[in-house]
């Protein structure tokens, strides 16, 4: 490969300014494992595509060069190229976010580039780079190989419905799946009728409108690097909801990978800024399906969500790799305990015991104790036994696309929400304040 000039429509070539160099790097994180997976022509296809989307997209006069075999820089004399103070990172996180998320084919596969960028911009624009979503390091064998294209088919049809949502593009074969949300309640299980909050759940319908079984989502997306993308979307989808509906509280979960630290959580921020009332009814429930990366980071974050008054949930306790003492450092609202520690069998009693122990040590540190994966009434008797009365799982409620919040009256959903929590200090005990939602 050669080094390319790029011009804008005004440009010309001529003297370079004399300002402070700018240098991006642009890094396809998942070029070993397209290589590994799908041979080494596909992916060296995949890194002209990335030169291409440069070329197009890069503003200004700059010089793009090939940097070893998966990444590109961007040199520029002139930071003002880039518009605005942090034009630079600002113009970098965009075009890894837009390109990362446009699936694109290759003959028969459709591939999606994870990507990663870096920036040094001298005195004046600081050196930095952004979070990396790379996923796990790339395997080897027909098992792993076999997984890792799987995988990628279905986060290309997942990133695929997302564009198709946001109606920014759509594959020329017309083969899309369509993203719906489903709600499912926390409920008081003393009472069958409170709800703390609902929970939103990402559903796939293909073109016949029958659900596609992809397993775990994030899961998948998480390995394969591109929760973000998931992240994102679901999180503005349930701003949407809670500003059509001022009464109700709803959740969304996100991956511990990066909580926080993508930049397009600064918009979320705002939004949340401009309307506290809002704020304080959106739960964000981190999962526990990765480990922390940046617990110093992720501790932040949470501050500064539950300075705007969200309340924050650790998802899947017991099942990640959370320790007491980060737990104690997260300090969050709620703790969903894992439906692990619900077996039943012959385990009934030191499930109980394990119930007991995990749900005293979360209430002890000002936590509100939630059961998740409650599917039967014993389950649901071990969980109050344990003295875990808020709990969520189909027992008590199925996840449906219905607004049940909005119902007057049902016999198969809760029907009363509470709309008011006031907590004293990072006390457990609740005021709760329960009426029918109105239509």
């Amino acid at each position: 490969m050669v080094s390319a000039v790029v011009r804008n429509q005004h440009g010309s070539e001529g003297e370079r300014s004399l300002r402070e160099e700018v240098r991006l790097t642009i890094r396809l994180s998942n070029f070993p494992h397209i290589a590994a997976a799908f041979g080494e022509d596909i992916s060296t296809l995949a890194v002209s595509r990335l030169r291409q989307l440069l070329t197009e997209c890069a503003p200004g006069e700059v010089e793009i060069a090939p940097l070893g075999s998966d990444a590109f820089t961007i040199l520029s004399n002139d930071l003002s190229f880039f518009g605005m103070p942090q034009g630079h990172i600002r113009w970098l996180d965009a075009f890894c976010t837009q390109a990362s998320g446009a699936p694109f084919k290759v003959g028969s596969a459709t591939l999606c580039m994870a990507l990663h960028g870096e920036w040094d911009a001298g005195k004046a624009g600081g050196a930095g780079s952004l979070p990396r979503h790379g996923g796990h390091i790339a395997g080897s064998g027909i098992a792993w190989c076999a997984t890792y294209r799987a995988d990628m088919a279905i986060v290309a049809r997942v990133l695929t419905a997302i564009n198709q949502d946001s109606r920014e593009w759509q594959l020329d074969d017309g083969d899309v799946d369509c993203l719906i949300v489903e709600w499912q309640p926390v409920c008081d299980a003393e009472s069958d009728f409170d709800a703390l909050y609902y929970q939103a759940r990402l559903r796939m319908i293909d073109r016949t409108g029958q659900k596609n079984d992809y397993g775990d989502l994030p899961e998948i997306l998480e390995r394969m690097g591109f929760i973000d993308h998931l992240d994102r979307y679901l999180v503005g989808k349930v701003l949407d909801e809670l500003e059509q509906d001022p009464d109700v509280s709803l959740g969304v979960q996100i991956s511990a990978l990066y909580a926080g630290q993508a930049r397009w959580w600064n918009e979320i921020r705002a939004r949340l800024a401009g309307d506290v009332g809002m704020a304080a009814r959106l739960v964000i429930e981190i999962n526990e399906t990765a480990p922390f990366t940046d617990i110093a980071a992720v501790s932040q974050f949470i501050s500064q969500m539950l300075h705007l008054r969200c309340k924050i949930e650790l998802s899947g306790f017991g099942r990640g790799s959370t320790s007491i003492r980060e737990l104690v450092a997260l300090s969050p609202t709620f703790v969903k305990i894992d439906a692990m520690f619900l077996g039943g069998g012959m385990r009934i009693e030191q499930d109980e015991q394990m119930l007991v122990h995990l749900a005293g040590l979360c209430k002890s540190l000002g936590a509100t104790v939630i059961a998740d994966g409650i599917n039967n009434s014993a389950q649901r008797h071990l969980a109050l036994r344990a003295g875990i009365r808020w709990q969520q799982g189909d027992a008590l409620a199925r996840s449906g696309i219905s607004r049940r919040w909005r119902l007057k009256t049902s016999s198969s959903c809760p029907t009363r929400l509470v709309t008011a929590c006031h907590y004293a200090g990072r006390d457990s005990q609740m005021n709760l304040q329960a009426n029918i939602s109105p239509q």
